[in-house]
């Protein structure tokens, strides 16, 4: 219990008192509960989609039958364009959410990436830029582009996705911290994590991960979320060995890349597997 609220104190806004000392190792256990973290993030950026489905439910009458369309499945959406409109200001509202609930953690992770690697420059000249304080122009350009997509997807996939999404951002981080080394010679705000990301932690964490795609396979009928896990994990793979090219490992700050662009990945993956997938 007491790593579960370190878990939600250190990656959340969520206004909770921990009344115990900050302990690494109490950190080093909660890695495995990363994943529910990513669930109540996802609830809470949830909520406005929960709010436009009740609307919508009590507007249009819809059943219980398009109730649940409406959640797992994209054909709701394609036959009724109001709608589709109004799902624009719920993702904008929805990615607002997750960014506030996270206070910009990852996403100042994907910034600081985004300013050192596309620097073209040396390991140490690298880390000097991820750690300056200072948003480059290549970070602007790494939130822009990774809000744009996750708006976007947010209000063009089915409503369930909203929650499934960080999750899946929390577990591949895991994956590829087991499978790398804390990168700097300094020991930083990432190195617990990096460290503490084993391999049985990583299995167990998939595991959480796939229950709960499980469970969007059954209502929705395809296989759209379990291909795109699939073809993530490969994606992952590579972006992994690029960031090892770079600076040998993972950081604090590559912690938070690899969570922001694997969510936006997913994101993409499932929406043209979809498509694919109407045309056969």
């Amino acid at each position: 219990m007491k790593s579960f609220l370190l878990m939600i104190v250190y990656f959340t806004r969520i206004p909770i008192r921990y009344r115990y000392d900050y302990n690494e190792k109490d950190l080093s256990k909660g890695i495995i509960l990363f994943p529910l973290i990513g669930v109540i993030i996802g609830l809470f950026a949830f909520i406005p989609a929960l709010i436009e489905v009740f609307f919508s439910t009590v507007q249009s009458e819809l059943s219980g039958l398009e109730v649940i369309e409406l959640l797992f499945k994209n054909s709701f959406l394609t036959q009724n364009h109001a709608f589709s409109t109004s799902r624009y200001i719920t993702a904008v509202i929805s990615w607002l959410l997750y960014v506030w609930i996270t206070g910009g953690l990852h996403i100042d992770g994907l910034a600081d990436t985004f300013d050192g690697f596309f620097s073209n420059r040396d390991k140490n000249r690298i880390f000097e830029i991820m750690q300056d304080s200072r948003i480059g122009t290549f970070g602007v350009l790494g939130i822009v582009m990774v809000s744009l997509i996750n708006v976007v997807m947010l209000a063009n996939l089915p409503l369930i996705y909203i929650i499934i999404f960080p999750v899946v951002g929390r577990v591949v981080v895991i994956i590829t911290c087991s499978n790398s080394q804390y990168a700097k010679p300094v020991k930083g705000m990432g190195t617990t994590f990096v460290e503490a990301c084993t391999v049985t932690k990583a299995f167990f964490s998939f595991l959480m991960l796939v229950a709960i795609i499980l469970v969007v396979v059954y209502w929705s009928c395809r296989l759209d979320s379990v291909i795109a896990i699939i073809l993530l994990s490969i994606i992952s793979f590579f972006i992994l060995k690029w960031i090892k090219s770079k600076i040998g490992g993972m950081t604090g700050d590559t912690c938070g890349f690899m969570i922001e662009i694997s969510q936006s990945i997913f994101f993409v993956l499932i929406y043209y597997i979809g498509k694919f997938s109407e045309l056969i």
